[in-house]
């Protein structure tokens, strides 16, 4: 397991950056935090650590359940499980599909899933006050087994 630190939104998009850049396809992220965490933030700088043509046009699928950005190589899909509870509702909106596809999924609150996978890029999110750096984000980054 690896352990990041970051006191800024900037900061974290740059993790996101570098940590995507070493992700290949296909593969699947888990994104677990609160409210607030920067799972979005992180997400928008692995999409363009992995190379997303418009790396700006990466915004949390809150309410579009599903977003999905062209890359060189393929596409990257942003789910947001927030409001999607149960098995029957992934369903719908295609995510088994999408989890079996040769792409990366990057899932945030990624603790709903209720659907099968291939073993994870798991990445939890904490915040902690710091009293130099005000809002402090950590970071957990591990491979899960299946």
């Amino acid at each position: 397991m690896a352990t990041y630190r970051t006191s800024s939104p900037l900061q974290t998009h740059r993790l996101g950056v570098r940590l995507g850049s070493a992700i290949q396809p296909p593969r699947t992220v888990f994104l677990r935090g609160e409210l607030g965490a920067g799972k979005t933030a992180l997400a928008k700088g692995l999409a363009e650590g992995l190379g997303v043509e418009d790396p700006d046009s990466v915004h949390s699928p809150t309410f579009s359940l599903v977003n999905q950005y062209p890359a060189p190589w393929g596409t990257v899909f942003h789910v947001d499980l927030y409001r999607l509870e149960g098995r029957r509702q992934q369903e719908s909106v295609g995510l088994q599909e999408i989890l079996d596809s040769d792409d990366v999924v990057i899932i945030e609150w990624a603790e709903r899933l209720k659907l099968e996978c291939d073993p994870p890029l798991h990445i939890e999110i904490r915040t902690s006050e710091d009293d130099d750096n005000g809002d402090v984000r950590i970071f957990r980054v591990r491979e899960l087994s299946g």
